[in-house]
């Protein structure tokens, strides 16, 4: 299948696969930004664009570093909406690249640092702005900087770094500017990479910035800890509450219960036999 598209819309409420000016598949309440539901629908498919609010991404072409997730989107949609911006933006464990393009596109930054530990996350997101600034890099100037690449387009400023955010920023000045991430993690579902809230706080403080992270209220806890380890004040808002698949939300055979979950803010709401799994969608600043 070629030509994939997968578009959720701002309210985070419907999903849709398009091939062309097909519709393929529509979901409601998808549990991520790419639906599991889709993915069985798109069979062999190898690769497919992710787009979110006129923001493509092509998908991850490795295990190694994620999609963007709802809380990327959440995110995403909060900064706008309360007309957050800045001149420079940071894109934090970057992946394929979707916070630091958002940030070009919406949010006012003329200058995007895309940070991530692999290389080939950091060329999926230099690709990602080409395809949404219709734009040939070859063309622009690019000089060689510590631990990456920097580039100078027409309208923005890019640099690539890689490396741990905590080395990659160490002689950063970034007073003002907007960090933004949204780590991979949800207890005993995907721990990839919890240390993330602090690595990031840790860097936020250090060079000056505004750090925002899109998370699940499963993760709450690591944020406040982060806030607390560094001196960071902290404002949390919930977004949205969105589902667990039932097979998500059952945790059996796992390192966490679900007793445990539910401590950390999952909701299980109808009759046992019926139930549904439910957590919400958040934004933090940590400054």
């Amino acid at each position: 299948m070629e030509g994939l598209v997968i578009v959720t819309t701002e309210d985070l409420i419907t999903q849709t696969l398009i091939s062309g000016t097909n519709v393929l598949q529509e979901i409601k309440k998808p549990i991520d930004a790419v639906d599991p539901r889709l993915l069985e629908s798109m069979q062999s498919a190898d690769q497919y664009l992710i787009k979110f609010d006129g923001v493509k991404v092509l998908s991850r072409q490795s295990e190694r570093y994620p999609n963007p997730t709802l809380n990327h989107f959440s995110l995403a949609r909060y900064l706008r909406q309360n007309g957050i911006t800045a001149a420079k933006a940071i894109d934090l464990g970057c992946g394929v690249g979707f916070l630091g393009n958002y940030a070009a596109k919406h949010l006012g930054a003329h200058e995007v640092l895309f940070s991530d530990l692999n290389p080939e996350a950091l060329n999926q997101s230099i690709f990602a702005y080409q395809m949404n600034n219709d734009i040939e890099l070859g063309d622009c100037a690019q000089e060689k900087i510590p631990l990456g690449i920097r580039i100078k387009t027409p309208g923005h400023v890019l640099e690539a770094r890689c490396g741990p955010a905590q080395e990659t920023f160490q002689n950063c000045d970034a007073e003002g500017c907007l960090a933004l991430a949204a780590p991979m993690y949800l207890p005993g579902i995907c721990e990839v990479f919890p240390q993330a809230f602090s690595l990031f706080a840790y860097t936020a403080k250090n060079i000056g910035a505004r750090l925002f992270i899109g998370h699940s209220n499963l993760a709450s806890d690591l944020v406040e800890e982060a806030a607390d380890r560094f001196g960071m004040s902290l404002n949390s808002r919930m977004e949205q509450e969105i589902p667990f698949l039932p097979e998500y939300g059952d945790t059996r055979g796992r390192r966490i219960s679900l007793e445990e979950l539910q401590e950390k803010g999952l909701k299980i709401k109808g009759p046992e036999t019926e139930r549904r799994f439910y957590h919400d969608l958040m934004v933090s600043e940590l400054r």
